[in-house]
């Protein structure tokens, strides 16, 4: 995973990469820490079928028209690539159970 874009990137970067893939907490051991030390009304969501990448989220908050509108500009402002990978996390965390993406 760490160098699946080794042609783009550095390899300073991926190897740094690398190492905080291998630090990560497991997701068993954040849901832990949510349930003991955050409060009641933040949940945890993790992508779907492999929790790779977790998320704590407080309830929404609702969005004014220009800020969402801005969340939609910086995402068609993305290099293609870079976008393909925002939607496969939108879509893997909305699998996940996790709804409000501010980018629809």
């Amino acid at each position: 995973m760490a160098y699946m874009y080794r042609k783009y990137e550095p390899h300073v970067f991926l190897l740094d990469y690398e190492r905080s893939l291998r630090a990560a907490f497991l997701f068993d051991e954040l849901k832990t820490f949510a349930s003991e030390g955050l409060p009641v009304d933040v949940e945890i969501f993790a992508t779907f079928l492999v929790p790779f990448l977790v998320v704590f989220k407080t309830n929404d908050r609702r969005l004014h028209p220009k800020q969402r509108e801005q969340f939609r500009h910086m995402r068609r402002n993305l290099q293609p690539r870079h976008r393909r990978d925002l939607d496969d996390l939108r879509l893997l965390f909305r699998l996940g159970g996790m709804v409000g993406d501010p980018f629809r």
